[in-house]
């Protein structure tokens, strides 16, 4: 017998069996989870209030969810832009919906005809091979056909290419790893503050270093929109590599986003004076995530 409790979604039963899925972690997954079901068949909606919201459902803090939050992007699976939520493949994989179906097809786009006029509205629309809603938006940096690429898009024998359509000279084993943050992006102010943050405790957690306190995030959090509105997020990254080399860090000193603003100029130097160092950066810092 079945009883009417409103909208449902479906999910496939391998998600959480999945490497990529496993190594998110339990708070970005529980979180996964909460906007899979609050975002509707199409996976993209408004969400006001996001952090509070989410840390009211969930149990997480909402500097936890706001972390959270981040790493769901930094690896792929989600995009936001202000109070607009959009889990990648969330539509791509779910049984209720069938862009083949032509009352589907409008339905979804009726939907994100009534979202906000964001870039990523569109973006939603070019994934899936939908009218952009807002044409008179300019397409966002770095997004084509709805997949980011960050110049790295790879050629028919799948090696990635630059925008110019020439090859990049190979990083050792680290180019055939994936880059789903967008760590290699020239772009000024690509990333968030938040993400910055979010790329910084996971160095701490790489290093076997301990969270920062509460007390601190606050003014971490500042440092590292300030990072993020300054530098591309090959700049940071780097930085973050080089202040291994820097004194009194090069003995294992613990430092913080403050630190890597006070010394990024020198940091960044360091990190960039050596391929080793460069390769390290790879290896050691974002991109093995599976490791």
């Amino acid at each position: 017998m079945t009883q009417d409790r409103g909208e449902w979604r479906g999910i496939y039963t391998v998600l959480p069996d999945t490497p990529e899925f496993q190594d998110l972690g339990p708070e970005p997954q529980l979180l996964w989870f909460h906007l899979k079901l609050r975002l509707g068949a199409a996976g993209i909606d408004t969400l006001p209030a996001a952090e509070y919201v989410l840390s009211d459902a969930t149990g997480i803090p909402p500097e936890g969810v706001r972390d959270g939050i981040a790493i769901l992007s930094d690896r792929g699976w989600l995009r936001r832009e202000r109070n607009v939520f959009w889990l990648r493949n969330a539509l791509k994989f779910e049984p209720s919906r069938n862009l083949g179906n032509e009352n589907h097809r409008k339905s979804i786009q009726s939907h994100i005809m009534g979202l906000p006029k964001l870039a990523v509205v569109n973006d939603f629309a070019a994934y899936y091979e939908l009218d952009p809603p807002f044409p008179e938006l300019i397409p966002s940096e770095g997004y084509r056909d709805g997949i980011p690429d960050n110049g790295r898009r790879k050629t028919e024998d799948g090696r990635r290419r630059t925008e110019d359509g020439e090859n990049p000279p190979p990083v050792g084993d680290a180019e055939d790893i994936a880059d789903p943050t967008g760590w290699q992006s020239e772009e000024l102010g690509a990333w968030s503050g938040a993400q910055v943050f979010a790329a910084y405790i996971e160095y701490c957690q790489r290093r076997g270093w301990p969270p920062p306190p509460e007390s601190q995030r606050g003014k971490l959090g500042a440092a590292c929109k300030r990072l993020a509105d300054a530098n591309s997020p090959r700049q940071i990254t780097m930085a973050m590599v080089g202040m291994g080399n820097l004194y009194p860090h090069s003995n294992g000193e613990v430092w913080d986003p403050m630190d890597l603003e006070r010394k990024f100029t020198k940091a960044h130097a360091a990190a960039t004076s050596s391929e080793d160092i460069q390769e390290r950066a790879f290896a050691e810092a974002f991109l093995r995530r599976a490791g």
